[in-house]
């Protein structure tokens, strides 16, 4: 966590991001990282996480989760509703990421949007077998138009 909030303390004095429109993006676990700032940070301007673990509390969170100072992502949410996209693979089998509840989220957590692409796996890609593709173009272009669209100037 130190490097990121190492990393994004150099954004925000490098003159190229507006520091009140930044937008944390976080891939599984890489995702409670980025709720963890979130939840620390004000100006931080909205999440989007990506396949997101441990986004819910399962009934027996890994010790090293909570001992390095990770947060569940929608006790996050639920404290600081920030805009966030959450998208998962509808054949993510990750014990960490549990798929149905995250489509439940338009319901249960404010300024939450939440897109499950079908036939992609925990990497967003394709799967095939046992094997995962690079991550599909469309979940890239709609996590960049849902970016785009929350940060617009008016």
């Amino acid at each position: 966590t130190s490097l990121t909030l190492a990393a994004l303390e150099a954004f925000r004095g490098s003159g190229l991001v507006d520091p009140d429109r930044i937008i944390l993006l976080g891939h599984s676990l890489g995702a409670a990282r980025a709720c963890t700032i979130a939840a620390a940070d004000d100006a931080i301007a909205g999440l989007i996480l990506l396949a997101p673990a441990y986004f819910t509390r399962p009934d027996r969170p890994p010790t090293s989760f909570e001992d390095q100072g990770l947060r569940y992502g929608a006790e996050t949410l639920r404290e600081r509703p920030l805009p966030t996209l959450v998208i998962a693979g509808a054949l993510d089998v990750s014990r960490a990421v549990q798929v149905a509840s995250l489509a439940e989220l338009r319901a249960t957590v404010r300024r939450t949007a939440a897109e499950i692409f079908e036939n992609l796996g925990h990497g967003l890609g394709p799967v095939d077998g046992g094997l995962t593709g690079p991550i599909d173009p469309r979940v890239c272009r709609f996590a960049a138009k849902w970016a785009a669209d929350r940060i617009a100037r008016p």
